[in-house]
């Protein structure tokens, strides 16, 4: 065997393109379950899941968490099968970032909140990788692999733990890097406290008690225990209360101060349905029932343009309480009440062909 033709056979070159494009890779999921939402993800991307899957949002955003790791998994494990998989991911990243860049979004959604890159600078980092790993040959530098059990129970193991960790409505920075900790992020059923909700027992009275309140009667400081995200489904609130849906869970006032029979509409202020929604209705107003207007707030929201121009008039106004990753809900949604009870629920931006 010649010296060119054993360096041509060189599985290193493969390698060094495998696990430059799988590190990229990785360092994506990471970010998208560190600091990411389903809000974050790509609507051509969401699109695409809910219309062959029937899936929200929300389970989207946890079929590319685990997509990803474990692409990364098999990449580094079964190489000769994970390059593929790892070209083949490249090539969708690049069309999905392509169309954004047509559409004119700021940012790509890849590495959450935290770290907003611009479509075309994700290309300008996502195309050179995959041509080095297509440059790499690895069809032809890659040794036949044989069967190992190991690594196919280390990529499912991968695979669980890839499904369960976007599971978990995690209630503070400390518990969601404690991922591991079940009992403490499980925010599903649980209704977690915040400060605001506690309710302060009333000075007591001097003549009973012989004196001032002491240290005692005042209740201890409670850290504020709100999720980092929370999915919303309207579509399993019809016949509740709306006290006993996630709206009265988080709203900042008592859901109670909504008027018992009302047309609540549910936005953000930076969605451009909505402001379509909420300019018609302020031309061609609802006058039979009061109208509610409930913001879904996240953190740094108030950095955001406000696109809303218009409201109904005399419309009363609500929010509810900001959260890190904000809400999983695309907006606008509308919801009627009767006697606080929600009768029906429409997905407003379906229906706008949005």
């Amino acid at each position: 065997m010649s010296e060119n033709e054993s360096v041509r056979i060189s599985p290193v070159p493969a390698w060094i393109g495998i696990i430059l494009a799988a590190t990229w890779v990785g360092v994506g999921a990471y970010y998208k379950l560190e600091y990411a939402s389903p809000n974050a993800l790509p609507p051509i991307y969401k699109s695409a899941v809910s219309s062959m899957f029937n899936w929200t949002a929300t389970e989207a955003y946890r079929l590319a968490v685990t997509m990803e790791f474990v692409i990364v998994a098999i990449a580094l494990l079964r190489p000769k099968l994970g390059w593929k998989l790892l070209a083949l991911q490249y090539v969708i990243f690049l069309v999905i970032l392509a169309q954004l860049q047509l559409t004119g979004a700021t940012g790509c959604g890849c590495f959450g909140s935290k770290i907003n890159i611009k479509p075309l600078e994700m290309m300008a980092v996502d195309g050179p990788l995959l041509l080095i790993l297509l440059l790499s040959k690895p069809w032809k530098r890659l040794p036949k692999s044989k069967f190992s059990p190991l690594a196919w129970i280390g990529i499912l193991v991968v695979a669980v733990v890839g499904l369960w960790l976007p599971h978990h409505e995690f209630t503070t920075d400390e518990d969601h890097h404690a991922w591991w900790s079940v009992w403490s992020t499980f925010q599903d059923d649980t209704v977690t406290t915040d400060p605001s909700d506690v309710p302060i027992d009333p000075p007591g009275n001097t003549e009973d008690q012989g004196g001032p309140d002491t240290p005692a009667n005042v209740p201890p400081p409670i850290e504020n225990a709100l999720p980092l995200f929370v999915p919303l489904d309207p579509n399993s609130w019809v016949g509740q209360m709306i006290s006993d849906t996630k709206i009265g869970t988080y709203l900042t006032k008592d859901p109670y101060e909504i008027p018992d029979t009302a047309h609540v509409i549910l936005y953000r202020r930076s969605c451009d349905h909505c402001k379509e929604h909420l300019n018609a209705l302020a031309i061609n107003p609802i006058l039979d029932r009061p109208v509610v207007l409930i913001e879904l707030r996240s953190e740094g929201d108030e950095l955001n343009e406000n696109l809303i121009e218009a409201k109904p008039e005399g419309a009363m106004e609500f929010e509810l309480k900001s959260i890190q990753r904000g809400y999983g809900l695309e907006t606008p949604w509308s919801l009627e009440l009767s006697g606080w009870q929600v009768m029906s629920v429409e997905d407003t931006r379906a229906n706008m062909g949005g």
